[in-house]
């Protein structure tokens, strides 16, 4: 049985089903288009290390915006948008293959983060950082924590057992004996 539709694919479907937050979406495309101005650009933060700087033309970088909700095991889109005033649609219509240059910055700000936790917390003990009160959308930070206090039980663990570790050639029981009985 045929029927006969004004939908065009089953993307069209899944968008009128996905409950778009028009009014959101409505704001979010007018906080990009702002974003075409300097100004605009330095007031939500866009210049400073890693990001614009100055002297950089912001009318020509296009901006895009996407947001999915997590309801009930399905990822819902609630606002899909860009700064491109043209027909063609950015979030759709363009295969963004990210270079090397995007891998290795955000490689970076990964890092930059675990580093800053780790100064924050490397002081800390096991119940300190059990103790830790870390979002379920941090990941990272949950990493950290965890690695830490890994790092900790397992350092403990060596200073009292056989093995110290240490040395070019994976650990020499005898040095770590005479380490251990100079301290």
């Amino acid at each position: 049985m045929a029927v006969r539709t004004t939908v065009k694919s089953i993307q069209d479907i899944m968008r009128q089903d996905s409950g778009v937050d028009g009014d959101a979406q409505r704001t979010a495309s007018k906080l990009l288009r702002s974003l075409n101005s300097a100004e605009s650009a330095k007031a939500a933060g866009l210049y400073g290390f890693h990001l614009l700087s100055q002297g950089d033309d912001t009318s020509k970088i296009v901006f895009s915006f996407t947001l999915f909700e997590r309801v009930e095991g399905a990822n819902l889109l609630r606002i899909q948008t860009d700064n491109l005033d043209q027909p063609f649609d950015l979030n759709e219509g363009a295969r963004l293959d990210l270079g090397s240059t995007a891998k290795l910055r955000t490689l970076i700000s990964y890092l930059e983060q675990i580093a800053g936790l780790h100064g924050r917390w490397s002081g800390l003990d096991a119940q300190q950082l059990a103790a830790l009160e870390i979002g379920n959308r941090d990941p990272i930070a949950i990493w950290a924590r965890d690695h830490l206090a890994h790092s900790q039980r397992s350092h403990r663990r060596n200073r009292g057992g056989a093995w110290a570790g240490g040395g070019r050639s994976g650990g020499d029981c005898r040095s770590d004996r005479r380490r251990d009985q100079l301290q």
